[in-house]
């Protein structure tokens, strides 16, 4: 949890140092190595708790997911398992933020 309350933090001075009301983040780093969905992915419960034990099975991606939807940032993706998880997308429905799946392609909305 530690890392993701630290991009949480970086985003908010970001949005203050520039005088920003509208964010998005475009996660444009290495490709990682796949995760399958496990349990920590199955609701936005157990992802924080996972983010609280440092879950192994939560991917770099899915950090800064977590941290740009919590923050209000629109976030859309180029990989597929960052978003594409039932604990992100409960988390984007709850803050009503937009965000796209797989490829920069729309999310399916439940």
């Amino acid at each position: 949890m530690e890392k993701a309350e630290m991009l949480i933090q970086d985003i908010e001075d970001f949005r203050k140092a520039n005088g920003c009301s509208r964010l998005v983040m475009i996660w444009c780093a290495s490709t990682e190595v796949f995760h399958k969905p496990a349990a920590v992915h199955s609701s936005l419960r157990e992802f924080e708790s996972g983010l609280v034990k440092n879950d192994p099975e939560i991917a770099p991606s899915q950090i800064y997911a977590y941290a740009a939807l919590k923050s209000g940032v629109h976030s859309p993706t180029a990989l597929r398992t960052s978003h594409d998880i039932p604990a992100m997308l409960e988390l984007a429905r709850d803050r009503q933020i937009p965000i796209c799946g797989k490829d920069f392609k729309p999310a399916r909305r439940s």
